[in-house]
């Protein structure tokens, strides 16, 4: 009896930290609230994406490139496994833009519905505020992803690290720069990681932009695409330039996340002025 008892009381444990385990989250990108939640419909019990592997895998990779300024010696166990590295590479990015495409789709057509559907208006009549709606519905799309995003977070945090050593290391020589080199090389590890989340979460705010903005589900959904492509062009065109360090650390630390932050500011602000006009 004493058994059952604990196995239930084991069971409403993990079916209460199932629902509650994204209450971090600000109210409005939560699962609970109710513009996420109709968003999400009958897949809204997702996960929350595991953040805490991967922090320790960058920790871990981040300290043995460190070492591998004293310890010249690590190179020769990092290298091998940049063949394993770089035949994820592929795959990877496939997949990234899979998830992005997928992503740009759902944040686009749910707006589209919303208007066609001449159910924006109720959104706005509720007590949330315009920026909250949006931001939910961001959220909602973001959701949706979730999965994916935590499988993209493990895999570049398990196996970009040894290209990464490889591109800088002979970008920037440690015997001219010293242990700058490996510290470039940390920072541009952190900011692959980082870019994922930023960037689906800016795919969101243009595909919901897009949303509001363009009649019909084909075009709101091509057009987002094409800001997407434009983005990702303009982003890599300055690697093509040769640098210094001081340009990798601009282009390639502060670059990849100012830039998306600074869309998905503006994308929120316009959108909202819209729907303002709307309301």
């Amino acid at each position: 009896m004493q058994t059952t008892a604990s196995r239930a009381a084991l069971i409403r444990e993990i079916v209460q930290s199932h629902y509650e385990i994204d209450t971090q989250f600000p109210p409005w990108a939560r699962r609970s609230h109710p513009i996420v939640r109709r968003h999400l419909g009958r897949y809204w019990r997702v996960m929350t994406p595991q953040v805490e592997p991967v922090l320790q895998w960058y920790l871990i990779q981040s300290a043995i490139v460190l070492l591998t300024y004293p310890i010249p010696f690590l190179f020769t166990v990092i290298l091998p496994v940049v063949i394993v590295s770089v035949g994820l590479l592929p795959f990877a990015f496939y997949y990234y833009a899979q998830t992005l495409y997928a992503l740009a789709t759902d944040a686009a057509q749910s707006m589209v519905k919303e208007v066609e559907g001449a159910t924006l208006n109720l959104l706005l009549a509720t007590p949330f505020s315009h920026r909250e709606v949006l931001m939910s519905k961001m959220a909602g799309a973001m959701w949706r992803q979730s999965e994916p995003l935590s499988l993209l977070l493990s895999v570049i945090a398990m196996t970009q690290m040894p290209t990464l050593v490889l591109v800088y290391l002979n970008q920037i020589p440690t015997e001219e720069y010293g242990i700058l080199s490996q510290i470039v090389t940390i920072i541009a590890f952190g900011v692959a990681i980082a870019r994922i989340p930023l960037e689906m979460a800016m795919t969101a705010s243009i595909g919901t932009y897009i949303g509001v903005t363009t009649r019909g589900r084909s075009a709101a959904i091509i057009t987002t695409l094409t800001l997407l492509l434009f983005y990702f062009v303009l982003i890599n065109v300055p690697r093509l330039m040769p640098l210094g360090v001081l340009g990798h650390l601009l282009v390639n630390g502060l670059l990849p996340l100012v830039m998306p932050l600074v869309i998905i500011a503006l994308m929120l602000t316009v959108t909202e002025r819209v729907m303002r006009r709307m309301g």
